[in-house]
């Protein structure tokens, strides 16, 4: 008798499950491309007070090279709930329900700046043009350090982590998607 297992999708900095499969013919983790092509688009309900756009679902694309696909006991919640897991080694762990660590992110046209990160944890986000998430995105990822107390993470907006800064259009509706460790993904809005 063997075990029953599941894939997940998850964002290498952090962990965060962004998909579960189920598996039947083989235990081994596909290719994150065989199963999202270029990019994941995740998604998540608006709430009334996020931006302009009333309650279209925000939108992250987040490409294949910032995820992996991992192999985890089965876990039938986390099937029907991933954004509300993590991996931990090789199991799914469920992240606390809560509102978002620190608030929301401040947003101007050159960065982004991430609060309620503990030391040593790390911040991730995806910031998309809620009209056009895949053609106007800036991902950027850093860890919060501790400097006489926990700082904030001011990141530079950039196309893909490590990149030369690319600022973004003000005056514009952006969706952002944030993933601190330890803590559930949020979504926000803001206009820079």
């Amino acid at each position: 008798m063997t075990n029953a297992t599941m894939q997940v999708i998850c964002l290498k900095d952090t962990g965060h499950v962004l998909a579960a499969l189920t598996t039947t013919a083989t235990n081994e983790a596909a290719a994150i491309a065989d199963i999202v092509g270029s990019e994941l688009m995740v998604t998540s309900a608006r709430n009334v007070n996020a931006g302009n756009l009333g309650l279209r679902p925000m939108r992250s694309p987040v490409p294949t090279s910032l995820l992996e696909v991992k192999t985890a006991p089965f876990a039938s919640d986390a099937i029907a709930n991933p954004l509300a897991y993590a991996i931990n080694g090789g199991a799914v762990v469920k992240l606390p329900n809560g509102p978002a660590p620190g608030g929301a992110p401040a947003l101007d046209t050159n960065s982004i700046i991430l609060t309620g990160g503990i030391a040593d944890t790390v911040g991730f986000c995806v910031v998309s043009n809620a009209q056009d998430p895949s053609g106007d995105r800036r991902i950027q990822s850093g860890t919060f350090v501790n400097n006489g107390g926990v700082q904030p993470l001011d990141l530079p907006l950039t196309l893909m982590p490590g990149d030369t800064p690319a600022s973004i259009t003000g005056g514009v509706d952006y969706d952002i998607m944030t993933a601190i460790q330890g803590a559930r993904l949020f979504w926000d809005a803001a206009t820079p």
